[in-house]
């Protein structure tokens, strides 16, 4: 390769040509404006919504803080009031919506309030508090409070919500080129809310339930697409799915075919010519539906090339020919570039600044991220393995999920807490001994203070191993707490992301570390990840050496990916499997615990299944404990739409 084509590196998805008609609006209306103030007292009374005005009462609240949204300064120092006003919203939303369910109201003047209360919750930057509060409530405004679907929900009403998700989605991915966000609206979009598939008969025309479907099934596709394209670029090739397809579709299909057959010069090229097309469909003045699927997969393309990108010009750079000018638009094209996979490079070449060693060294991080990404996905859970997996705890945590403990909207939900609060002291340690000869590089040395931040790391732990003795000591409160089946296959089947891996279990020597096959049964080739894990070794020390603070901290960030799946095979008996969210920073989904000294958490945003409480070997007072504990597991099970959960005695006989 004699030249550079800097178009995936450097071409600007941001399309603010769409800016003025995705935009939502914070200006109020006059006559909202005009609600009246009302009091904690009135508002928050023990019957609300069983009262006519209930609905008028939630709708004034909610304007309160629309109003004092408006007043507060765009400052970030105003941030934190900002989002508190935000949840109060949420909460009059949420109010509102109840206060219609429960009184039967279904007329579309009325009704409208709802989705112009969510739209000015979007405009004041609440979408995460929207996206939950969304993905719970919205099918209650279609069924009456028994749970029943209604009869009377008529045209007009029908589309709403499906235009706020699509709207939102595409300002997330057009003008904030936020893929993950613009991801969850659509796939907001895809689910069958109105229960067409279970032939629920509806008061509205077949056109537009036909509508509906089709617009569902679409952003279905598209996500499978965007999230999957290794197993559904083949479905596409045999079929037409969205308009404007044909300017990118050819060129995105090779694309995959090289990427899956690790291709650099085919990578690179295919990459190239695929921003070529979807650059002159933008030039063109391509319509914002057609543009929709091309500039996601413009995102994946970019995310994934880049290390093909970056192998394929690393020999240009020493190369006389290589102009000053060239090598600098090079390291403008990574500095400028979005990509949630540049996170840690980018950081590093603003800390370092442009010189001789930055692109070797940044050519070398972008070889540690490909090759952690390589083992995230060698252990990521298959979706056809587990189909139940038990998590052990307290009796005293379990009660947190229960509704007469649990926090708003924590109802059935597991607490994903930080890593801090692991009981395993070497969390994070085992893999850094196993690259660094037994050193632990990022908690500092001895010649500086110890790090004491811990990084935004949430776990949550199960196992395959139910009702199993070592379990119930170790995470059961000494087998007197319980035991939680998760039905994993209902789950899978809402077509959501879950980040569940297989923790892998090192064993060490006194010069090296192994993955034995008798600890490690649910890996599909032991070997092929030792020779992972041992390369990934080599690429870390290489940069190790270096001994520069910048450095280190950029590989540290990319390790962190994999640094919590790995435990020493003194564990192996518990085959843990593991959720892991992982955030650069502070984050809104961030929750906390109550008390003095709260503790930090993040809640699972997928629903989960509980199939069986099992109760420990020497569960406490269980017929002073029961009564209450069942009435609450089945009001659970009601609130989250579960079938009811049984409740059972372990089958070990434990003194």
């Amino acid at each position: 390769m004699n030249t550079f084509d800097d178009i995936v590196l450097s071409y600007d998805l941001q399309l603010n040509q769409f800016k003025e008609e995705l935009a939502f609006d914070q200006e109020l209306l006059p006559a909202e404006m005009e609600y009246k103030s009302v009091t904690e007292r009135e508002y928050n009374h023990d019957s609300f919504a069983f009262y006519t005005g209930d609905d008028l009462l939630a709708r004034n609240h909610f304007f309160m803080q629309m109003r004092k949204l408006a007043e507060l300064p765009r400052s970030s120092d105003y941030q934190e009031e900002r989002l508190f006003l935000l949840k109060i919203a949420c909460e009059d939303l949420e109010k509102y919506v109840f206060a219609l369910s429960m009184r039967r109201i279904s007329e579309p003047q009325i009704c409208s309030y709802g989705p112009r209360m969510a739209t000015l919750i979007l405009a004041y930057g609440g979408a995460e508090s929207l996206y939950a509060l969304i993905k719970e409530k919205h099918a209650e405004t279609i069924r009456d409070y028994d749970g029943e679907y209604a009869d009377n929900v008529s045209d007009d009403g029908f589309f709403d919500f499906y235009q706020i998700y699509e709207q939102y989605g595409d300002y997330a991915l057009f003008i904030l080129q936020d893929v993950d966000t613009a991801l969850k609206y659509y796939e907001l979009a895809a689910l069958d809310w109105y229960y067409f598939e279970g032939e629920v008969e509806w008061d509205i025309s077949s056109a537009k339930k036909e509508a509906i479907l089709r617009r569902g099934q679409e952003f279905r596709r598209m996500s499978q697409l965007v999230r999957n394209p290794g197993e559904s670029v083949s479905l596409w090739r045999r079929m037409v799915v969205w308009d404007g397809e044909e300017a990118y579709k050819e060129s995105f299909i090779e694309y995959i075919h090289n990427l899956n057959a690790k291709d650099h010069s085919g990578i690179y090229q295919c990459a190239t010519a695929f921003f070529h097309n979807v650059s002159g469909m933008i030039d063109a003045g391509a319509a914002r539906d057609d543009l929709r699927v091309a500039v996601l997969l413009a995102h994946v393309v970019r995310d994934s090339s880049l290390y093909s990108t970056m192998v394929m010009i690393a020999p240009m750079v020493n190369k006389i020919q290589l102009s000053a000018k060239t090598k600098h638009d090079m390291f403008e094209c990574l500095c400028a570039n979005q990509s949630k996979t540049l996170v840690a490079i980018r950081k590093y070449l603003v800390n370092v600044g442009e010189c001789e060693e930055s692109f070797d060294v940044c050519f070398r991080l972008l070889t540690i991220k490909e090759c952690v990404q390589r083992i995230a996905r060698f252990l990521r859970v298959n979706p056809t393995e587990e189909t139940e997996l038990a998590y052990y705890t307290s009796l005293q945590t379990f009660s947190y999920m229960l509704p007469f403990k649990a926090e708003k909207g924590m109802e059935g939900k597991l607490s994903v807490m930080n890593i801090a609060y692991m009981n395993d002291p070497n969390e994070g340690r085992t893999l850094q001994k196993s690259l660094f000869a037994g050193e632990i590089p990022f908690e500092g040395d001895i010649r500086h203070r110890k790090d004491a931040r811990y990084p935004y790391v949430f776990i949550k732990c199960f196992t395959p191993q139910i009702d199993f003795l070592p379990m119930w000591e170790m995470y059961g409160d000494y087998a007197r707490g319980c035991c939680l089946v998760l039905d994993w296959s209902r789950i899978r089947t809402q077509k959501m992301e879950v980040p569940l891996y297989h923790v892998c279990y090192l064993s060490s020597d006194v010069e090296d570390f192994h993955v034995e096959q008798q600890f490690n049964a649910n890996l599909t080739s032991y070997k092929e990840m030792e020779e992972e894990l041992h390369e990934l070794a080599a690429l870390c020390d290489l940069l190790y050496r270096k001994n520069d603070a910048a450095c280190l901290e950029a590989m540290h960030s990319i390790l962190n990916e994999i640094l919590y799946l790995f435990k020493d095979s003194s564990y192996a008996y518990e085959k843990e499997v593991r959720i892991c969210y992982q955030y650069p920073g502070v984050d809104e989904a961030f929750r906390h615990t109550s008390g003095e000294f709260c503790k930090l958490y993040v809640a699972t945003d997928f629903p989960v299944a509980i199939k069986e409480v099992i109760l420990g070997p020497k569960f406490l007072n269980r017929s002073e404990v029961m009564p209450y504990l069942q009435e609450q597991i089945d009001r659970m099970s009601e609130m989250c739409k579960m079938q009811v959960t049984q409740i059972t005695l372990s089958d070990i006989e434990y003194l």
